[in-house]
């Protein structure tokens, strides 16, 4: 239980570390042909290889803060952001706890969606974001989705 509490802490603070940063792509974007689907598309993934390195540490530092390490992974997904978390520390996790895990997540849908709308305010264009997370083979212990 500490576990998950802790892997609750820690995506909290790594998602809220994911919202910051400055508004690079906007600006940018401004500078496209103003508006097409594949200029919104691109925003994001631009959005992400800018950021990546930020994203990333963001995601590792909350996870080592907490006392796990893990490697994380993001891409754009056309408007979405896709986000992978394979936490080192686990292994082998039964039915229980990932039932647990997901149910902990689910009841924690608002803060995902201010989160998004944190991030929507340097990506306009971002729809929307899932975090998958896994375990150290990365078998998926649970999903988070968070808009359309």
């Amino acid at each position: 239980m500490k576990k998950i509490l802790a892997l609750t802490l820690a995506l909290i603070l790594c998602l809220s570390l994911a919202a910051c940063g400055g508004d690079t792509a906007k600006k940018e974007d401004g500078k496209e042909n103003g508006g097409t689907a594949s200029v919104e598309k691109t925003s994001v993934e631009k959005y992400i290889e800018e950021h990546e390195d930020e994203l990333l540490e963001g995601f590792n530092s909350s996870f080592t803060s907490s006392g796990l390490t893990c490697k994380s992974t993001i891409k754009a997904d056309g408007y979405r952001m896709l986000i992978d978390v394979n936490i080192n520390e686990l292994k082998d996790v039964d039915d229980a706890t990932k039932t647990a895990m997901q149910e902990t997540y689910d009841g924690m849908q608002s803060t995902f969606d201010e989160s998004l709308a944190d991030m929507q305010k340097d990506i306009p264009e971002l729809t929307g974001y899932t975090l998958y997370v896994r375990d150290v083979d990365g078998n998926l212990l649970a999903t988070v989705k968070a808009g359309k």
